[in-house]
């Protein structure tokens, strides 16, 4: 403890706290350890139970490699990674990002294990951030279990292997996560940016412009979910792009906010893919309430939401109009039509209920013809 600078070149053997705030090691650290102050680890190896309390700090700096030899370390403060220098390890090796805990790769670098035989695992309770760095940060050959918080703002982090989540979340924000599956049995994969790997959700995905580099697969318990709050893509309703196959089942929730209201015609793309098989065995958030609601259409290669303009127009052979408004069931309506938008004109001779249909026998004499339906009080 103490305020002053130690620095461990050799081996040294610690039973006990580690309270320095200028603690640097470039040897070997054994024994049993708790660290409550700041250790600088810039090259060397760790060879023990390290518990780093709330409040503590462990900085892993520098170019060089550094070791991880049958240890365990419980991170309840802070580890934060910088520099180019990666971890390895060939021995059984546990890291414990607990509830609390945070760890930052503030880098590209590699965290690596080398042993077939024993496991290197890492379980995140905690924060996992990528927030530095355009290239990769690899975790190679470690079991990574997620039942907290990763976040990727940048770059690439690459998993090798499976991605596994039971609770939690995993949030995109402009950079890629890459895994051989990415498994969401608990918890959220959302945000923007790219996921490189086949996607399985048995629980929640809630994309705001997520992009699938491989196969989309959702489960009878998976829910996807979509915000709608205007009319652009992305910047105002979710999308996800689907490279590979979508094998679709479980519910489909689609949420209005910011007060937004679509307007007849509007349509909202939000989810693309090569193909598909399956459909969502429940739809939520369709209905928009006072007898309209969006319509979900399966196309060959899109999703579209959309909201139907009541209005369709065509032509007969003799180049005459024929109108159809779709309004509410038990309604009366009566189409009328003007030339200025002043004076208006009833055209169907008597209300229609629900559905109207009209063939304008005036429309090929004039120049310019507006319509206009009215709903009839009872």
């Amino acid at each position: 403890s103490g305020d002053g600078f130690y620095g461990v070149t050799g081996k040294v053997d610690v039973d006990g706290g580690i309270n320095s705030p200028n603690f640097h090691l470039t040897g070997t650290l054994e024994g049993t350890n708790s660290l409550t102050g700041r250790m600088v680890w810039t090259t060397g190896t760790i060879k023990s139970k390290l518990t780093i309390a709330a409040g503590g700090v462990l900085e892993l700096s520098g170019p060089d490699q550094k070791n991880l030899e049958e240890n365990t370390i419980d991170n309840a403060g802070t580890m934060r990674w910088t520099g180019t220098g990666g971890l390895q390890s060939s021995t059984a090796v546990v890291i414990n990002n607990q509830a609390g805990g945070v760890f930052e790769a503030l880098n590209d670098a590699s965290l690596q294990h080398f042993s077939q035989s024993v496991p290197a695992v890492f379980n995140n309770a905690g924060v996992f951030r990528k927030s530095v760095g355009t290239n990769v940060t690899l975790i190679q050959n470690v079991v990574f279990n997620n039942s907290g918080k990763v976040e990727i703002q940048s770059g690439t982090l690459d998993f090798s292997g499976d991605y596994p989540q039971s609770a939690g979340a995993t949030i995109l924000n402009g950079g890629t996560l890459k895994a051989t599956a990415i498994k969401i049995d608990g918890g959220v994969l959302g945000g923007a940016g790219t996921v490189s790997g086949n996607v399985f959700n048995r629980a929640q995905v809630s994309p705001t412009t997520l992009s699938i580099e491989g196969d989309y697969s959702q489960s009878a318990d998976g829910v996807l979910n979509f915000g709608i709050r205007g009319i652009s893509a992305g910047s105002q309703f979710d999308t996800l792009t689907i490279s590979g196959k979508a094998a679709l089942d479980g519910s489909l929730n689609v949420l209005l906010t910011n007060a937004f209201q679509p307007r007849p015609g509007n349509s909202f793309q939000v989810m693309t893919y090569a193909s598909r098989t399956g459909s969502f065995a429940n739809v939520k958030g369709l209905d928009l309430g006072g007898g309209s609601a969006l319509t979900a259409d399966f196309r060959p290669t899109a999703l579209v939401l959309s909201l139907p303009s009541p209005f369709t127009f065509s032509r007969t052979v003799d180049g005459l109009f024929k109108l159809r408004f779709e309004g509410a069931t038990g309604v009366s309506y009566r189409l009328e039509a003007s030339s200025d938008l002043v004076n208006w004109s009833p055209l169907a001779p008597t209300p229609a209920a629900g559905i109207l249909e009209f063939t304008d026998a005036e429309s090929a004499k004039l120049a310019r013809r507006f319509y206009r339906v009215r709903a009839l009080q009872p």
